[in-house]
């Protein structure tokens, strides 16, 4: 099979394995916000941000050194594949110890001692980590995304089943915390048997070392973003309430899901991708113009889709308790859209072998978001949006001029590429907002009818417009959806 074939069968995969999964995750989601009360996902958002603290402790950068490193023989790479096994073997049991013996400093610091049973079960998933982190990464070396897609879309069906079936039962906060660990032992074993790799006992103490030397700054960089994504969170669930939290949470869940659909496909597709062409420079460059294009014509109308009908969004899909995500949709959409735009940036630092890029850039991000939520904190809910929303645009401003820096890319073209789904995304705007007074006007009309009006009202004029502005790109996008699906090559 072909590099190209290769690549467009994993974007085929991952694409639905990304949609399936998160459309579950988001029915899942919709679900529960109905049977259970914003405080309950606020207890919820503290254990999922705690342990993912944790997690990114483990990784040290060999994950994604594995990935972009080549091998002369197959030999030294089981080796390496070994050696990452045992070194996160070791690490994550040290830190499922730690975790446990620190839980009453955790929930003393959210001020949330009923959280402490919760952290405690949802700590083993550190354990289950073991199984499939080395199986998971040999998928995705070999471009194996049906397998892997596969697996993670059987994680997500069996989070649903118990998740839903334990909230029915009144369980709480347990049924979304057994639902995530139930789903995290089935999504281990069947990664473990799709990836047919067994552990051996085999340690080398070089590659360990080569590993880690490319993969520090990738390591700091995940470590640097997770505390740095995390910061809105901690502040929220430190000096806000539980409920506050829940609802803070919830707002991102619903901007997050289309446009997160788009940024996972583009980085677990283009990396493997971006380290494979990092010795044609001509090559490389078009790959990533063209990826940007098709990023554009689908992160602009989900983005400013979700901001044109938010307020249907959350009268049809949650309850009135919910209405308090409202203004931080509205605020925390452009984070989304920046996202997702900037998603393909640190792939092409990670392939070119430019990783610190990603660290310095980084830390001005986290630095200038900690600042801000010190300054912003008094204004509320709202104040922490905002001191989210201004660091991302800022660095993926920054981001991008690196990118035609190394990659020696013509900024009018990338410019173009931006400016023609936004004013598409505009005038779907504009027409869906045209429409809600006269929805309010006709008040017989229930709100479901309304959303699904709107939406289509929102897609056709978005259509109609990119044919008519970006036809090239619109028509190139389609061939390649077409040709993906096919499994044949496009021209």
């Amino acid at each position: 099979m072909t590099l190209k074939n290769q690549v467009r069968g994993g974007i085929k995969w991952a694409s639905i394995s990304m949609i399936a999964t998160r459309a579950a995750r988001l029915i899942t989601t919709v679900f529960l916000a109905r049977l259970l009360a914003p405080e309950v996902f606020g207890l919820v958002a503290i254990t999922n941000v705690t342990v993912e603290l944790i997690r990114m402790l483990s990784e040290f950068g060999f994950g994604t050194a594995y990935v972009q490193r080549h091998y002369s023989c197959l030999e030294d790479d089981r080796r390496a594949a070994n050696t990452i096994f045992w070194i996160g073997a070791f690490t994550n049991v040290s830190l499922y110890l730690a975790a446990t013996a620190a839980t009453p400093l955790i929930v003393s610091y959210f001020q949330a001692p009923e959280a402490a049973p919760l952290l405690r079960v949802l700590f083993l998933s550190l354990l289950l980590s073991i199984v499939g982190a080395v199986p998971r990464l040999d998928l995705q070396k070999r471009l194996q995304f049906k397998s892997l897609s596969l697996c993670e879309i059987s994680q997500v069906c069996v989070y649903t089943v118990v998740a839903i079936s334990l909230a029915f039962a009144d369980a709480g906060a347990w049924s979304i915390i057994v639902g995530d660990l139930t789903s995290k032992v089935v999504v281990s074993v069947l990664l473990f048997r799709a990836a047919k790799w067994r552990p051996r006992f085999i340690f080398d103490g070089i590659i360990a070392r080569e590993l880690f030397n490319y993969g520090k700054f990738i390591w700091a960089f995940a470590l640097l973003s997770g505390f740095g994504d995390a910061m809105d969170k901690l502040f929220v669930g430190r000096f806000y309430s539980a409920a506050d939290l829940g609802v803070y949470s919830m707002a991102f869940v619903l901007i997050m899901f289309p446009v997160a659909n788009i940024s996972g496909i583009v980085n677990r597709v283009t990396f493997p991708l971006f380290s494979k062409l990092n010795h044609d420079s001509e090559d490389l460059r078009e790959v990533f113009r063209r990826a940007l294009a098709h990023v554009a014509i689908l992160a602009f109308p989900a983005s400013i889709g979700i901001l044109a009908v938010g307020p249907l969004v959350v009268s049809v899909l949650l309850s009135p308790k919910w209405l308090p995500t409202i203004p931080l949709m509205n605020i925390l959409t452009f984070y989304g859209l920046a996202l997702a735009l900037s998603s393909i940036t640190g792939p092409v630092f990670q392939a070119i072998g430019k990783p610190n890029t990603l660290f310095y850039t980084s830390i001005l991000h986290h630095a200038t978001k900690l600042a801000l939520l010190f300054a912003l904190q008094h204004r509320g809910l709202t104040g922490i949006c905002f001191a989210v929303l201004i660091p991302m645009i800022t660095s993926s401003f920054i981001a991008f001029i690196l990118v035609i820096r190394y990659l020696d890319l013509s900024p009018m073209n990338l410019c173009m590429s931006l400016l023609r789904p936004a004013f598409a995304a505009g005038l779907m705007f504009f027409a869906v907002r045209i429409l809600l007074p006269i929805f309010e006007a006709a008040e017989s009309i229930p709100k479901s009818i309304e959303l699904a009006i709107a939406v289509a009202v929102g897609i056709t004029v978005y259509l109609g417009a990119s044919a008519a502005t970006n036809r090239s790109t619109y028509q190139e996008l389609l061939e390649s959806v077409g040709a993906i699906l096919r499994g044949r090559e496009a021209a």
